[in-house]
């Protein structure tokens, strides 16, 4: 691997990572918007349905993907 390559390599890697905090940044926001909702509308705060549903998606994702599934999980609790 030449300098040049490597050096677009961890400019890429340095993109992405920026991108992710990004990322979940906005998550966080759209979730802290959907709690005041639940608050507002006096809903339950969780939704065991749905979390398990989103944890099957979620494991399909990390497999099809080729990450570790528990990793996958992890970030998202």
């Amino acid at each position: 691997m030449d300098a040049n390559n490597l050096s677009d390599l961890r400019r890429e890697v340095d993109d992405l990572d920026r991108e992710l905090v990004e990322l979940v940044a906005r998550r966080f926001d759209i979730t802290r918007a959907i709690g005041e909702i639940k608050i507002r509308e006096g809903l339950s705060a969780t939704h065991p349905d749905r979390r398990a549903h989103r944890a099957g998606l979620l494991n399909e994702l990390a497999l099809r993907f080729g990450l570790d599934a528990g990793l996958v999980q992890r970030i998202y609790q």
